[in-house]
């Protein structure tokens, strides 16, 4: 429209082409944005220093140690309760014959 001379076709022309470009432009920003987040992300995670299959593996090792202290808990209660039965029995047998 420089001057008035430009066609309707012309303009039309000339908006589509404006468009296109910006387009492209935002497609083009938004790749390097998302590129620069995945490194910002990656960098983040290497200094934190945590590693996700490392931290399941622990967590299934911790996990499988608070069982076995509870099953010893549960066999020391049986033996204790064994233990004082037995001196309950004894008691009764040692009262009986004096």
């Amino acid at each position: 429209m420089a001057g008035g001379t430009t066609s309707y076709q012309g303009a039309y022309s000339q908006i589509v082409s404006d468009i296109g470009n910006k387009t492209r432009e935002l497609e083009v920003t938004s790749k390097a944005q998302a590129s620069m987040l995945d490194q910002t992300i990656q960098t983040q995670q290497a200094l934190s220093g945590v590693n996700m299959d490392e931290e399941a593996a622990n967590l299934m090792r911790y996990q499988r140690a608070y069982q076995a202290a509870g099953k010893a808990l549960q066999i020391a209660n049986t033996m204790f309760d064994t233990v004082l039965s037995i001196g309950d029995s004894y008691a009764y047998q040692l009262k009986r014959h004096l």
